[in-house]
């Protein structure tokens, strides 16, 4: 018996050597990821910066001379040293979200206001309208959240429909049981649905666990600016918060739903109960 028992504790430490060891190689892998992309993103600059400077010169130096058809080529290089600029900034701030700090008393009503200030612009020429409710207080990253609502608001501004003035939806409610269960979360413990419902023109909802990979763009690139890369750091900040985010969508629109927990720790919920304790 004791033999036996002894043959088991082996086992069980040996399993938890090759797991730290499997984590410690994930974790190399991941930093030498996140070194490379850093690197290749500054080194894409320098290059494209010179291929926008050439082409200013040539516009500039030779305008009376360039035929009209060379024009609408190079007003196409132009529009592709944009979408190229795009992107590298897309890949440098995916590659930025990294931990920080989340235990901070996150007012995600702040996060919200700095991230419509943010987008004031494009909500101006839209005339998007945005019906807000009262969110809760969490420990999160305020810098995260920030840029997890200015992505899945632009996003519904992005995609609008051409016909229909862009409106969004967002609701809040405690995780039930129930949902809980369903999600296989810890039944103690507190989350929050967040919810963004737009009446933009939608996606196929097979697509919907695609959408959120890097440069998918289900309505092609030339339909609509961006760089693909916004969901892409959406998933990724609600993945180091240990939370959740789905897309549904049908007829009138999409939405977006993000499960929160209240506390970053495990602590019991009911130290701090309610939306703004």
């Amino acid at each position: 018996m004791d033999g036996k028992y002894q043959q088991n504790v082996q086992k069980n430490l040996n399993l938890e050597e090759k797991i730290t060891s499997l984590n410690y190689k994930i974790q190399e892998l991941t930093t030498h990821k996140d070194d490379f992309l850093q690197l290749a993103s500054h080194e894409l600059k320098s290059p494209l910066r010179k291929i926008a400077t050439f082409s200013e010169i040539l516009e500039k130096k030779f305008a009376h001379e360039i035929p009209a058809e060379a024009l609408i080529y190079l007003e196409r290089i132009k529009k592709n040293i944009s979408s190229m600029q795009s992107i590298i900034d897309g890949i440098e701030e995916l590659n930025s979200i990294t931990n920080g700090s989340l235990h901070e008393n996150c007012d995600l009503n702040q996060a919200l206001a700095e991230a419509l200030r943010q987008l004031s612009v494009p909500i101006s020429k839209t005339n998007a309208v945005v019906h807000m409710c009262e969110l809760p207080v969490i420990e999160a990253n305020f810098s995260h959240m920030k840029t997890l609502f200015n992505n899945l608001l632009g996003n519904s501004i992005k995609f609008r429909r051409q016909a229909a003035t862009p409106s969004i939806d967002i609701s809040c409610s405690e995780l039930s049981v129930e949902e809980k269960n369903n999600f296989d979360l810890a039944f103690e413990k507190m989350y929050y649905k967040i919810k963004f419902a737009d009446n933009g023109i939608g996606f196929d909802q097979k697509d919907s666990a695609k959408i959120f990979d890097p440069f998918v763009q289900l309505n092609g690139k030339s339909a609509v600016d961006g760089n693909g890369l916004g969901l892409s750091v959406c998933r990724k900040i609600v993945g180091l918060h240990n939370g959740i985010i789905y897309a549904e969508s049908n007829n009138t629109g999409s939405s977006f739903t993000l499960i929160l927990p209240k506390l970053a720790n495990n602590a019991h919920p009911e130290e701090n109960q309610g939306f703004n304790n």
